[in-house]
């Protein structure tokens, strides 16, 4: 997992918890969740989600996202939600006697035949318990659906045939504007000697024609406006002002007619608004767990498991925003890393390199379990197996302070213990994150308070991950079995760090050989030597590179026991085949030998009826001559 620059935030008057939510960079997660929707409102939906902090509302959103997974994975064609509108606040203004415009009453039409589709795909409770207990509640309105897709056209303009009236009005109207287009038309023939031109034009709505100022007086009727070069005028003919006003009339009444019927069809809206307003909620929640499905599929999300015990096991776990990194702006492929914390561990000390990957794999833990919160999937290689976790606290960045005069040393010091305090008040199970314990003073004192404090976390919450350049915390596994180390791989050769979570082993200090390579002068290397506690270095040092040299021999061991298991396998699936083919043969034997033996019985059988035949014949012979 690759070290990411992560953008540092001061505190707000937020609690301690959305604080600790907004460090590990739940929003930027939320943005990309909810470019995955379906709809606007969607969108907006999934922006301001809130994570719930209780066990069984966290289980209906993950039941939901892989219910809905598992049926858009099995299906010929994706789920749409095409012809689903944003229409709760539409009917709101309804049910509060408002009247709204033909295309607002239209959509929601089309939201009550997307509903009743949705449903026929959605509704299985052997398959879907969790989306069909809340998808059975979608009421088909297909009556109210008839009434607005018969009055209004898919324009969104309302039919002539929405009522009688408005049919008469309309033709009427049709009628009239092409008597006045008639009359315009007389004109323009009649007095072509003093028009500019023959083109009819409009002003608010009033046919017009340019009349060349000069001989304006000659005509009556209405001037409506006049050239830049002041040489025309738009004129209305009188002739024409009269039917003008006709046509006027009857279009006020047909807007009347028309408000009539929009008033009414809101009405139908109004009557209905509780079961509607109902649908639009339930179209959001089915939409909501389609977009987690949708997105913890791209991600390479596997199905979390709840553990009632503090208990992770994470495998091949890639951070989610280093995967959308990766794939929507070329940035390199996140490397996979392994979480794995027993029972008994309540501490785990990180150690390594800078730019190594241990904030990185810190804020991808915890952005891991609010995923699990939240009802999505995480992106892993095996089905990870986590805590359910309310209680998130998160000391991540540089917490300086301007305002409040306060140093990094102390902005963390003070973070920490909003944190111990919160712990003494929790409810649930508590995750603890924290970015360079006891950095930012002075090393030996900022040492002996970081296993201080640590192991009061080891008192107070269930799992606290903590990374630390102090070689001291090391140490603590030694003496205490609730703490475990982990350290970033490092490649001394290419001095690069593999960005890959060694469980059970401590960083080794890198400083000098990588001083070494890198060419600094070895008298200077030498001089640093000396400062150093060569005793305890080379105790710790070696202690730490037996652990390695025993970690590669029980890796090496591992593949060879696999390989062995692998030809083990091999030999079997053979010596199988090979008795199947004997078990065959030798039924087929058997039955030649069987055939055989009924074929010398048959002959034998022969030769003793022969024989007694024969013998019969000599007595009788015998017993004439006598």
């Amino acid at each position: 997992m690759q070290e990411k620059s992560y953008s540092k935030k001061l505190y707000s008057d937020n609690t301690l918890e959305e604080e600790s939510i907004n460090l590990l960079e739940w929003d930027s997660l939320k943005t990309h969740l909810s470019s995955f929707a379906s709809t606007e409102m969607g969108k907006r939906s999934i922006l301001s989600f809130v994570i719930p902090s209780e066990y069984e509302a966290s289980i209906k959103l993950l039941n939901e996202t892989v219910e809905i997974n598992e049926l858009e994975n099995n299906l010929d064609k994706s789920i749409s939600f095409s012809g689903v509108f944003d229409v709760s606040r539409n009917i709101e203004i309804c049910s509060k006697g408002g009247v709204i415009s033909s295309s607002e009453l239209l959509e929601i039409a089309k939201t009550i035949a997307a509903a009743r589709n949705l449903k026929k795909i959605l509704l299985d409770f052997e398959q879907r318990p969790y989306i069909s207990s809340f998808a059975k509640n979608l009421i088909d309105h297909q009556n109210i659906e008839t009434i607005f897709k018969k009055g209004i056209e898919s324009n969104g303009r309302i039919s002539d045939n929405a009522s009688n009236e408005l049919s008469i009005l309309r033709k009427e109207l049709l009628s009239k504007k092409l008597e006045r287009k008639i009359l315009v038309e007389k004109f323009i023939q009649k007095n072509l000697a003093y028009l500019q031109d023959t083109t009819i034009g409009d002003r608010y709505g009033r046919p017009v024609l340019a009349v060349k100022v000069n001989y304006v007086d000659k005509f009556k009727g209405i001037i409506h406006d006049s050239s830049s070069s002041g040489n025309t005028v738009y004129f209305e003919p009188e002739s024409v002002v009269t039917k003008g006003n006709k046509i006027a009339s009857i279009e006020a009444r047909i807007t009347a007619e028309e408000f009539k019927l929009l008033k009414k069809w809101s009405q139908v809206v109004s009557d209905n608004s509780e079961n509607l307003i109902e649908m639009a909620s339930i179209l959001l929640r089915l939409e909501n767990a389609l977009t987690r499905s949708r997105y913890s599929k791209w991600i390479g999300g596997k199905t979390p498991k709840f553990e009632e015990n503090p208990i992770i096991s994470l495998i091949g776990f890639s951070h989610p925003l280093l995967i959308w990194e990766h794939k929507k702006k070329g940035a390199p492929p996140p490397v996979a890393v392994d979480f794995h914390i027993n029972r008994n561990t309540k501490v785990v000390a990180i150690t390594g390199p800078n730019t190594g990957g241990k904030t990185a794999a810190l804020k991808g833990l915890g952005l891991s379990l609010l995923m699990a919160r939240a009802g999505l999937l995480i992106p892993s290689t095996n089905n990870p197996i986590i805590p359910f976790c309310p209680n998130i606290y998160v000391d991540i960045g540089d917490n300086q302070s301007l305002e409040e005069n306060l140093s990094t040393f102390s902005g963390h010091i003070s973070r920490i213990k909003e944190i111990l305090d919160s712990l003494d008040n929790k409810r649930g199970l508590s995750v603890v994150l924290l970015d360079e314990i006891g950095s930012g003073t002075d090393p030996l004192e900022g040492s002996a308070l970081a296993m201080a404090l640590l192991k009061e976390f080891a008192n107070k919450s269930d799992i606290t991950l903590a990374t630390t350049h102090y070689g001291d915390i090391k140490a603590l596994k030694y003496n205490d079995s609730r703490f475990e180390n982990v350290s970033v791989a490092f490649d001394e050769d290419s001095l690069k760090p593999k960005y890959i979570l060694n469980w059970g082993i401590p960083g080794r200090s890198n400083a000098l050989s990588i001083s070494k390579r890198i060419g600094l002068d070895e008298s200077i290397l030498n001089e640093a030597a000396r400062y150093l506690k060569p005793k305890e270095v080379d105790n710790i040092n070696s202690i730490i590179k037996g652990l390695e040299e025993e970690r590669i021999k029980q890796q090496n061991s591992a593949e060879a026991a696999a390989e062995l298991i692998a030809r083990t396998e091999i030999l079997h699936d053979e010596l199988k085949r090979n008795y199947e083919y004997q078990k065959i043969n030798a039924e087929k034997i058997q039955e030649i030998e069987r055939s055989k033996l009924s074929k010398h019985i048959v002959s034998a059988k022969k030769e003793v009826i022969d024989l007694i035949k024969k013998l019969r014949d000599k007595n009788v012979n015998g017993w004439l001559r006598r």
